[in-house]
């Protein structure tokens, strides 16, 4: 075997050594959310950084669909964090000018907030949790709770809907008292709302 083949050898086997070992000393991954982090990552980190985190324990993909705001005729780019299984976990945006993430949203039910909220709640459940709560009705992104003085946007399952015998057109003027308890939260988007209302008067000076 020549210098050169032990040379790459033993420089691959000392690569493999170190992330072995940085491998070890990661901290276990926590399935917990709270109204500004998933697990530990948070709104306001750097985006670069925060990737390279989550690749220690999960494959994270840009999302082939781009999200809907623009920033000065831009999309700003969505990041899937997916586990072994292909699972999806979770999903975050990242600012384009900020290079930061602003917006994280859970998908998996398997993560659980310190007062009982997750992902597969009923409403029922979201009522007993958060006693001030308002509703809107998105065309594009479905029908969403807010509890009052957080920054969650609780997303209604359109199938729930439909298992109760609702159109999905029926519920696009529903109230708190209007919707079924019975209806199941599918995603919880946890946002940033000063920087978002922001971000929206800044693009739409800059399209006027």
């Amino acid at each position: 075997m020549n210098r050169y083949l032990l040379l790459l050898l033993s420089t691959t086997l000392c690569s493999l050594s170190a992330n072995l070992l940085a491998q070890q000393h990661l901290p276990a991954w926590e399935s917990t959310f709270s109204e500004n982090r998933i697990g530990c990552i948070e709104l306001g980190d750097d985006a670069e950084s925060s990737i390279s985190k989550l690749k220690h324990y999960f494959t994270v993909q840009l999302d082939s669909i781009p999200f809907g705001s623009f920033n000065n005729g831009k999309h700003e780019p969505i990041y899937v964090v997916r586990d072994d299984q292909q699972n999806i976990q979770f999903k975050f945006i990242v600012g384009k000018q900020s290079h930061k993430i602003d917006y994280l949203e859970l998908c998996c039910p398997s993560y659980t907030s310190k007062n009982g909220l997750k992902v597969g709640c009923t409403v029922q459940m979201v009522k007993e949790i958060y006693k001030k709560l308002k509703t809107t009705y998105f065309y594009d992104y479905g029908l969403h709770i807010y509890p009052n003085k957080t920054n969650y946007a609780l997303k209604i399952n359109d199938d729930s809907w439909l298992k109760l015998g609702y159109e999905p057109f029926t519920y696009e003027n529903a109230t708190m008292d209007s919707i079924p308890n019975e209806l199941v939260i599918d995603r919880i988007a946890i946002l940033d709302k000063s920087t978002r209302s922001k971000k929206r008067k800044s693009n739409k000076k800059s399209q006027e």
